[in-house]
């Protein structure tokens, strides 16, 4: 009985020391690679195009969102690299490599950002390591910082484009929308954008299953009533200068479920299981 007690304490500490480990690796991956956001946030005058113009993330932003045909073709991918990294759970079903749990595979996501991000601005990351790196969730605060900015210069940049009556653009904006959503509203962040072909509008539904719609009427870009496509509930220009929704840029829930829900995610294999709430 005694060595049976203490076998299993044996299997508990390697254990939980694996999945500090994995909670640790990814931590020091968010803080490293929202310290390269930041410098793109702040490199001006990206050459595209032959035209040296553009903002270093929203240039990154940009490629990621338009990129629905191969790397970044679910959405909940993007979402959680440049929205809600706090949020990893969310890629559970993203197809990608095979990891031991999601953790390894949301780091795995940011490294292969990291490198596009790295060849296109030419910025070499100082990786920092073994330091006090705070929770989950101030983490991804920090990098909603940036995140934040960059998507209503965006948004306010896009709705200027003379074209803007086809699926592409509207596909485009509903998911720009979505990411700008998640940023104000992380724990309510959206998780899936369906394109209305008929009406010209998207539907983007949140973790919580709320639905919002958005679509044009007349000249402007709004969000629309879910009942009737043709009522306007406020245009996306107000939502972006009020800040809309207007809460302050952080997840109401306690960071210490949050930190356990990552624990629990450190030891999940990336397999989906029937029971997971994605």
């Amino acid at each position: 009985m005694i060595k049976m007690k203490y076998l299993w304490f044996l299997i508990s500490f390697f254990f939980v020391n694996i999945m500090a480990n994995d909670l640790s690796d990814y931590k020091e991956c968010v803080w490293n690679i929202t310290d390269f956001i930041r410098q793109a946030y702040e490199k001006r005058n990206v050459t595209v195009g032959g035209i040296s113009r553009a903002n270093g993330l929203e240039h990154i932003i940009e490629i990621m969102v338009d990129d629905v045909n191969s790397i970044y073709k679910d959405f909940r991918k993007i979402n959680c690299l440049i929205a809600v990294p706090e949020r990893p759970n969310m890629i559970f079903k993203v197809p990608g490599p095979y990891y031991s749990n999601i953790l390894k595979k949301a780091k795995h996501f940011h490294d292969v950002m990291l490198k596009q991000m790295s060849s296109k601005l030419g910025i070499k990351l100082y990786e920092v390591r073994y330091q006090i790196w705070g929770t989950l969730k101030t983490l991804g605060d920090d990098r909603r910082d940036y995140v934040i900015p960059a998507l209503n210069n965006i948004i306010t940049r896009i709705l200027g484009e003379p074209v803007q009556n086809d699926v592409a653009f509207t596909l485009r904006l509903c998911r720009f929308m979505g990411l700008y959503l998640s940023t104000h509203l992380p724990n309510a962040y959206i998780k899936k954008i369906q394109i209305e072909p008929i009406f010209g509008t998207c539907i983007l539904r949140d973790i919580n299953k709320t639905n919002r719609r958005y679509g044009k009427i007349g000249d402007v870009w709004s969000e629309l009533s879910l009942e009737d496509v043709n009522v306007p509930v406020q245009s996306i220009e107000q939502q972006l200068r009020l800040g809309f929704p207007q809460v302050k840029h952080s997840s109401v829930e306690s960071v210490n479920s949050l930190e356990k829900l990552n624990d629990y995610y450190a030891l999940t294999a990336t397999k989906p299981w029937p029971w997971h709430r994605l």
